[in-house]
């Protein structure tokens, strides 16, 4: 298995936050794809990965709810 990315479940909420924030000052929409290459992953079943992962699980359900 590959070494994550992302350590813990604030690092992932700090860059959800710095990418929608980064987004807003352009007026640009929120995507699911521009979330996950900001994350660094690259693809949907990266991020599955990480939300099959209890300690992520919220986060990552909470960053698909902000694309929304």
């Amino acid at each position: 298995m590959r070494p994550r990315l992302i350590d813990s479940p604030e690092q992932f909420d700090q860059t959800v936050d710095r990418y929608v924030e980064e987004v807003g000052e352009y007026g640009d929409p929120v995507t699911l794809t521009g979330l996950i290459l900001a994350l660094g992953l690259s693809s949907r079943q990266s991020l599955a990965h990480y939300e099959e992962r209890p300690e992520f699980c919220d986060s990552v359900r909470r960053a698909k709810l902000r694309v929304e």
